[in-house]
Order: structure tokens, then C-alpha cells, then sequence
């Protein structure tokens, strides 16, 4: 198995995979599976260390066209957006943005902000690699996490630096 395995799988592995009748979780401790601490673990999740390698779909009906290397950035960006709490982002891509149902894992649409949208119902900003603006090259995602969550405020300094680049 590669280097990056599937986070269920590392998950049982530490939890020793034993579930007694009563739902408790029976771990093996320091000396369980693969010499990884459940808690070591759970913090390299937290810290989006893991990859998932879980699919990023396209909403139905939409014309979105990605390459498989666009989409495997898209899915690191996921687990790393997920990783901080977010459930819907817009998440920017070789001078693209899209708005993405990030526990759904699917891209619902192209976003392409004109003077004077609005973006609602979104609690982070990823930059899933390229330039902001324009094509270029690959860089490791970065979460921009959105206060309050459910809308850009005003006050999001950070955000509204990313979109004014963005906008040129």
C-alpha cells in the first residue's frame, strides 16, 4: 500500500478495528497497527495531512471541464478545507474559481464574480494551486477560513485581497 493510505483505513488500523456490543471503541494503544497513535493520527487529520483520495465530482447540468491533475488538486484542497471545518468553499485553481459542496466533494459550479456579487452561503476560501488571475504553476492548498462562516463578510480582509487579485 502507498505512503498516503486511505484515512478509514489508518483509522481502524489505530483503533485496532475491534468494536465491542456496546459501541465502545477498543484500542490497542502505542503498540497498535503500524506504530501510529490513534491521537497522532487524529492531529495529522486535523492539520490536513491526510489524503483521502475520495472522487471530486461535477454537478449535473453543468459545463465545468477539469483535467484528472486539476481535479487530484481539487480533491487535496477537499480533505485540507475539510480538515478545518468547512462545508462549502470557493476553492481557486490555475486562475479558476469554483464553488465547491466540500462534504459532498462536488463541484456545483464556475464561479465569475462581476463588480458588485455577492457570494453567499460559503466558509472558505482554498487555493488549490496556479496563479490567482492566471495560469501557472502548482502550489500546496491553502485554506483561507471564513469568519462566522455562511458569507463573506465585510470585515474579511484576507478574502477580499484574494478576489481584488483575482479581478485583475
Amino acid at each position: 500500500m502507498s505512503g498516503q493510505e486511505r484515512v478509514g483505513e489508518r483509522l481502524m488500523e489505530a483503533l485496532g478495528g475491534a468494536r465491542p456490543a456496546s459501541g465502545a471503541v477498543k484500542t490497542q494503544g502505542a503498540g497498535s497497527p503500524g506504530g501510529v497513535s490513534f491521537g497522532a493520527l487524529l492531529e495529522k487529520a486535523g492539520a490536513g495531512l491526510i489524503k483521502s483520495d475520495l472522487p471530486v465530482r461535477l454537478a449535473r447540468g453543468e459545463a465545468i471541464e477539469l483535467s484528472e491533475d486539476q481535479l487530484a488538486r481539487l480533491g487535496l484542497a477537499l480533505d485540507k478545507a475539510q480538515s478545518q471545518g468547512a462545508t462549502n468553499a470557493l476553492v481557486t485553481i490555475d486562475g479558476r474559481a469554483f464553488e465547491v459542496d466540500v462534504l459532498r466533494r462536488t463541484v456545483t459550479r464556475e464561479v465569475v464574480l462581476d463588480e458588485g456579487d455577492v457570494l453567499t452561503r460559503i466558509d472558505a476560501v482554498v487555493h488549490a494551486g496556479g496563479a490567482i488571475g492566471a495560469g501557472g504553476p502548482e502550489e500546496a492548498a491553502k485554506v483561507v477560513p471564513v469568519p462566522g462562516g455562511g458569507g463573506l463578510p465585510r470585515a474579511s480582509k484576507s478574502v477580499l485581497e484574494m478576489l481584488a487579485k483575482r479581478a485583475g
